[in-house]
């Protein structure tokens, strides 16, 4: 049976909107978790090193293509934090590439250039009010709560053109921030991690694998957790801190899920799915093999999620 996702949003213990900036709240101690979890420990100062880049540079969107989701994460919150947006490319081809740029006012790089960033490294909290203040042009508010600030523009986000030519669509804070309100009703992130396999360029693996954590102030990674091996192993050290995992998958990873990798000993609160249907013979074999609840998430790029079933 399926239900709809879109409704009236119930919110959890521990969930922060967009608009609180939970990326700069305390997140729960993750320090036991190795350097390729995105959490607290040190987005802040990555965030803080972007804005120092951005800020003598043209204000406007920016083109943010990057596998990597500590460095797409802290890119795209200084941009937000900084009044701008970000279109994500679907991929990294050339002809793609060529085509959005005349659509943005430039490329972010791989990371800040070192001689344009400040000494972030000493914590103090007058001098980080003071940088905050020099950066964000006059008049430029975002992630607020204020009606007009929720319909500006977040992401610019490509459609994968299966059902004709690839579009655009623009979402706003609002439209982000609603989906995030019943992804947290639906499935909360409390003392949870969250393993993603699929990439942040596209709505699903941006909500389920970087905002929705960040909303919950829980730790997450991806790009080579896309492996099952790697998968396997990423589940294993939230185990070994006493999180719970949440795995971000698609139909594709979970149908090549191998026998051997069986994880019943690990702690897997649920294993989201989506991007296309997935066969009912590939999800009883993965909820037998992860011993967790596998579920579907039916949308697209336009519509957001609109439905989902186990």
């Amino acid at each position: 049976m399926t239900r709809p996702i879109i409704g009236a949003p119930t919110t959890r213990d521990g969930y922060l909107c967009l608009a609180d900036r939970p990326w700069r709240q305390a997140w729960p101690d993750a320090r036991h978790l190795p350097s390729r979890w995105c959490h607290s420990r040190d987005l802040g100062r990555r965030i803080d090193a972007w804005l120092a880049w951005l800020a003598p540079r043209p204000h406007g969107r920016w083109l943010l293509l990057d596998p990597d989701p500590i460095t797409f994460t802290a890119a795209l919150l200084a941009l937000w934090e900084s009044g701008q947006s970000a279109l994500l490319p679907g991929d990294d081809r050339p002809a793609t590439l060529a085509r959005l740029m005349p659509l943005v006012v430039g490329r972010l790089p791989a990371e800040p250039s070192p001689e344009d960033s400040q000494d972030l490294s000493a914590p103090d909290s007058l001098a980080t009010t003071q940088r905050e203040t020099d950066r964000n042009p006059a008049g430029a508010t975002v992630v607020a709560a204020d009606s007009e600030a929720a319909e500006k523009e977040a992401v610019v986000l490509c459609t994968s053109g299966s059902t004709g030519q690839p579009s655009l669509e623009p979402k706003c804070f609002r439209q982000l921030d609603e989906e995030l309100e019943r992804h947290a009703a639906l499935w909360p992130l409390t003392q949870t991690a969250v393993v993603c396999q699929v990439s942040h360029q596209h709505i699903y693996g941006l909500l389920a694998g970087i905002l929705a954590p960040l909303c919950h102030g829980a730790p997450f990674c991806g790009d080579d957790s896309r492996f099952p091996e790697v998968m396997a192993q990423r589940v294993s050290e939230a185990t070994s801190v006493g999180l719970d995992a949440c795995l971000v998958a698609s139909p594709a990873q979970l149908s090549r899920l191998p026998q051997h990798l069986a994880l019943h000993h690990q702690r897997i609160a649920r294993v989201l799915c989506s991007g296309a249907p997935l066969s009912r013979d590939d999800g009883i074999r993965c909820e037998r093999l992860l011993d967790s609840p596998v579920i579907e998430i039916y949308g697209s790029t336009e519509t957001g999620g609109i439905a989902h079933r186990r």
